[in-house]
């Protein structure tokens, strides 16, 4: 029940053009102006329609930034976090100014932007080279969006490309993924 009142709240939030905890602040009473509420009505029947969140919304929150995603991009995952750090972890135990990484099957872009982003911050010698590939010109068209909206464009560059074919051995020094679960049909 409270995860409905929290995402109620989330939708009402985004229809009105704010975030969630402005409601409070502005002591909302729960009134939707009129000209919003078809839009609200609309978002709510599309998340009882089962439509997740994030794609109703557009975004996604990964590492405490907020990531663009939609249908043809996979959502990202809290536990995919987990790669990020340790994929953090394995670089500096061996971090060259140049370090060399591909993120496989990119999606929203959100692993191989959070990398670049966090190793640039860490040290400011440092200039990662991502490589965010994918095969779907839907995910990377996201992928894409992300990386201009976190200004990585610097270091990180969208690939079409199926999987490992369009790269030689040893390209690259770390290579992340965190492909979706496919359940059995």
């Amino acid at each position: 029940m409270e995860e409905a009142r929290v995402e109620a709240e989330l939708l009402l939030a985004h229809t009105l053009g704010t975030d969630r905890f402005k409601l409070y602040i502005d002591d909302f009473k729960g009134q939707v102006p009129h000209e919003k509420e078809e839009l609200y009505s609309e978002f709510l029947k599309r998340r009882l329609a089962g439509e997740p969140l994030a794609y109703i919304v557009g975004e996604k929150e990964f590492w405490s930034r907020s990531f663009k995603v939609g249908k043809g991009c996979l959502i990202p995952r809290p536990e995919t976090e987990l790669v990020v750090e340790e994929a953090l972890r394995l670089l500096s135990d061996h971090l060259s100014t140049r370090p060399r990484i591909l993120d496989l099957g990119t999606g929203s872009g959100c692993i191989g932007i959070t990398l670049a982003l966090e190793l640039v911050q860490a040290d400011k010698e440092i200039e990662p080279i991502v490589v965010a590939s994918d095969i779907s010109w839907e995910a990377l068209a996201y992928a894409r969006k992300n990386i201009l909206l976190h200004k990585a464009d610097r270091w990180v560059t969208p690939l079409l490309c199926d999987w490992m074919e369009c790269f030689r051995k040893d390209s690259f020094e770390l290579i992340v993924s965190n492909p979706p679960y496919i359940g059995d049909h």
